[in-house]
């Protein structure tokens, strides 16, 4: 997927508008360049997409399939915000590695962790890129 479907100034305003609306500071977002860099290139590429709302919606690049080969899921979508209930009841008995990003992935898309873990690395890089900004 190497078709541009913005620009990367669109991309980098979208992005840049989602950390608005996150409230993500300054000194942060430097420490996170890299994780912007991603988000911007996904943007960019078509896997990623912001709404108004600042709802994500993540197009896989590798969607899951069940057992039977039939796709289970190709998209996700990321909350813009979530509460710290939410995010404990994923994180019971997980322990403080990947897990935990997967825990995290896992609350603010929705899913269950077992299905976050099916994900592609290619995939995963995503979703643990934007679950970063919720850490």
């Amino acid at each position: 997927m190497n078709i541009e479907v913005v620009t990367p100034e669109i991309a980098l305003k979208e992005v840049t508008g989602w950390l608005d609306k996150k409230r993500v500071m300054g000194k942060e977002r430097e420490k996170k360049q890299d994780e912007i860099d991603v988000m911007v290139d996904a943007v960019v590429n078509g896997i990623l997409s912001i709404d108004e709302a600042g709802i994500i919606t993540h197009k896989l690049l590798f969607p899951v399939e069940d057992k039977d080969g039939n796709i289970a899921i190709d998209t996700l979508s990321y909350r813009l915000r979530i509460d710290t209930a939410t995010i404990n009841q994923k994180l019971q008995g997980v322990k403080m590695d990947m897990s935990m990003i997967s825990a995290y992935g896992a609350a603010l898309t929705g899913r269950l962790i077992g299905e976050v873990n099916k994900l592609d690395t290619q995939d995963s890089k995503i979703l643990r890129t934007i679950a970063t900004f919720f850490m």
